[in-house]
């Protein structure tokens, strides 16, 4: 009797005992699925950060690499006028040396063609004066003379004033006859000679101004 107490009190101990074990594994089953439903949040949580994070980092990835596309056509951009500009630098330079030497150019044939003064002719005497018309240009020469009497104005080239000079047959660009003349021809390149001539019996004091424009032949 003693023993099928024993033994029924033993299975309702190990009956409570298993209840227990049973009911704590519950528990901790139950604790478990907390813990791992709150760990899938925390990752689900993560994950979403995670995919909002590398969405703005391809976002500012593409912005970089858009900006990095501009600030290398701005630094082409930037090395073109660089270049265009030492290009137009050079031209201008070049162009300032140009300008300088055509204008040194232009106030030396100035001053060939620039020609003014006074003098006394004796009777059948004459005084000549030289032009000089340089290749790739035109001259218009401007004489304008005052006389205590009539003189005559001759615009020779070289050869014809060889003649004039020596006495032979002769023509001429330009001939006037008077006190007060003032005279313009056209010539083109070469040597011209002008020659103030008095045929009068007595001396004639004249004064003479010659002006020479010269222009540029393309």
């Amino acid at each position: 009797m003693f023993s099928i107490r024993a033994i029924l009190i033993m299975m309702l101990v190990i009956t409570i005992a298993l209840i227990a074990i049973t009911a704590f594994s519950d528990y901790e089953l139950h604790l478990e699925s907390i813990k791992y439903e709150e760990l899938y949040a925390q990752y689900s949580a993560l994950s979403k950060n995670y995919s909002n994070l590398k969405n703005q980092y391809e976002s500012l990835q593409s912005q970089y690499n858009s900006l990095q596309n501009e600030y290398n056509n701005l630094e082409n951009s930037y090395t073109n006028l660089q270049n265009q500009y030492a290009t137009l630098q050079y031209l201008y330079n070049s162009l300032q040396n140009e300008s300088n030497e055509f204008n040194e150019y232009q106030n030396a044939l100035n001053s060939l063609g620039q020609l003014n003064g006074s003098v006394n002719l004796q009777s059948f005497d004459f005084k000549y004066l030289w032009v000089v018309v340089p290749r790739g240009f035109d001259g218009i020469i401007n004489i304008s003379i005052s006389a205590t009497s009539a003189v005559n104005l001759y615009v020779f080239n070289l050869t014809n004033f060889m003649n004039f000079y020596s006495g032979q047959s002769y023509s001429y660009y330009l001939y006037d006859y008077g006190s007060n003349l003032n005279d313009q021809v056209n010539v083109g390149p070469g040597l011209y000679i002008i020659v103030i001539y008095n045929t009068n019996l007595f001396e004639v004091s004249c004064n003479y101004i010659i002006t020479t424009t010269y222009q540029s032949v393309s």
